[in-house]
């Protein structure tokens, strides 16, 4: 099975999964307790606090562990609801569990901050609403979990900074995967440790001394979060966060990715009538015409057919698909009946089509609009069949077929957004695997009857 929904959750990562072992071995002991075996827990609980903290560049007494960004978005909404009386502005793209959350304890004082049709927050909306008054705080994502789209919370923190106004901002998309994710953070932050391959059930949430969550019964985490420390699952995290900022620092990591990334996408926009991409210049127009850095009416190659079999041999259809154009690479140069594609506007692979709205998206994430069939779960139901694992979108909406209120709030029609299916790659995909998704991708259309 070839899994590319790591946007819901993330694998154990090799780090991760030896760090785990290796603690529930050395420190069963509950780190609130006086004796040794307690107190080595307690000493390497704070160790990747310590460790935790430097990686983001704050302060480690900033840091709250918990049992994920759920329970963290929820606790920074509650504390906001108890202390103050005014209104929560937050982005109309947000998390569910952002979003129900202000519903419930801001009911009838909250306000949702619009996007472009590229996705992004309206940074002026908020310098023009806070010259008129204060909220109780506002809340900007880093990065959108259906889109990719990265935000422009820092412009956004530095407004409320400059106005005196609490920011909060859910970081989970953007940890292990934005570089850029390090010092100068907001007073309230979220991370998840299974959203960058660490394990599932563990989290952190960076607040102010002031803050108190939501759970009573204990003085855990300085009386900020009642309930024993999973110490293992903060060292695992601990271990997948190093490793996966370790990555993407690299040279040449993001740039490779997004590459690979818009590879995918250009095929399928080539291939199959009526696909968009959401969130990137290029695919906000209809056709495909015009494509940034694409040959216009250019063939694209299926991988994987013929001599050698590869990643389709064996499945029905696939040899149709071939139609004699043969392999090509992702991001070959120009020339006849070649493809170029991947060139970089942005860090994260931003691109404008002539009719489009430029938008920077996180490399891993690409979230497609497909032809129309019954509905979007059929999609996900044969690519699943065909060994590739994806979805509709947010997974903690998964199971409710209803359209996506992100899409929705950048201006898609509902019957655009009904066809939305979200792929994300993880830190070991290769570009192969974004060929051979591709490839997958076409069979699947081959045997829905769209192409």
């Amino acid at each position: 099975m070839r899994y590319f929904d790591h946007n819901a959750s993330s694998p154990l990562c090799a780090a991760a999964r030896q760090a785990w072992l290796e603690a529930e071995e050395r420190f069963p002991g509950n780190p609130s307790s006086l004796h040794r075996v307690g107190s080595r827990a307690g000493v390497a609980l704070e160790g990747a606090r310590e460790e935790i903290a430097g990686l983001l560049g704050c302060s480690a007494g900033d840091l709250i562990f918990c049992s994920g960004a759920t329970e963290a978005n929820n606790s920074v909404v509650s504390h906001f609801a108890r202390v103050s009386s005014g209104e929560a502005w937050i982005s109309a793209v947000e998390h569910p569990s952002v979003l129900e959350a202000v519903q419930d304890s801001f009911a009838g004082r909250y306000r949702c901050i619009p996007v472009d049709r590229g996705g992004r927050v309206d940074v002026g909306w908020v310098e023009d609403r806070l010259r008129k008054g204060q909220p109780a705080f506002v809340g900007v994502m880093a990065v959108n979990n259906e889109t990719g789209v990265v935000q422009p919370w820092r412009e956004v923190q530095a407004v409320c900074e400059a106005s005196g106004v609490a920011f909060f901002c859910d970081a989970v998309q953007a940890l292990g995967k934005d570089p850029s994710v390090s010092g100068g953070l907001p007073d309230y932050m979220v991370g998840c440790a299974h959203k960058f391959g660490g394990p599932k059930g563990v989290g952190f949430l960076k607040a102010g001394r002031g803050f108190r969550g939501m759970s009573r019964g204990g003085g855990q985490e300085e009386g900020r979060r009642a309930g024993t420390e999973n110490v293992s699952g903060v060292l695992a995290m601990a271990a997948a966060l190093r490793d996966r900022m370790g990555r993407v620092r690299g040279a040449g990591f993001v740039h490779e990715r997004v590459c690979w990334r818009n590879g995918f996408e250009a095929r399928l926009m080539a291939a199959l009538p009526g696909v968009r991409v959401v969130g990137a210049g290029w695919g906000n127009h209809l056709g495909g015409e015009g494509l940034d850095g694409v040959e216009s009416g250019v063939g694209f190659g299926v991988t994987g057919v013929g001599e050698g079999g590869g990643v389709l041999a064996g499945i029905e259809g696939a040899e149709d698909l071939a139609g004699g154009t043969g392999c090509r690479e992702f991001g070959a140069g120009a020339g006849a009946g070649t493809v170029a594609v991947g060139s970089e506007r942005s860090g994260y692979g931003g691109f404008a089509g002539p009719k489009g709205v430029e938008a920077s998206r996180v490399w891993n994430t690409s979230l497609v609009i497909l032809p129309e069939v019954d509905c979007r779960q059929r999609w996900v139901v044969k690519l699943d069949r065909l060994g590739v694992a994806v979805s509709t979108g947010s997974a903690c909406a998964t199971g409710k077929e209803q359209v996506s209120h992100v899409l929705t709030s950048m201006g898609f029609a509902e019957r655009e957004a009904s066809r939305a299916v979200r792929v994300s790659s993880g830190w070991e995909h290769e570009a192969q695997d974004w060929k051979d998704l591709a490839d997958v991708f076409l069979v699947a259309a081959r045997q829905l009857g769209v192409l």
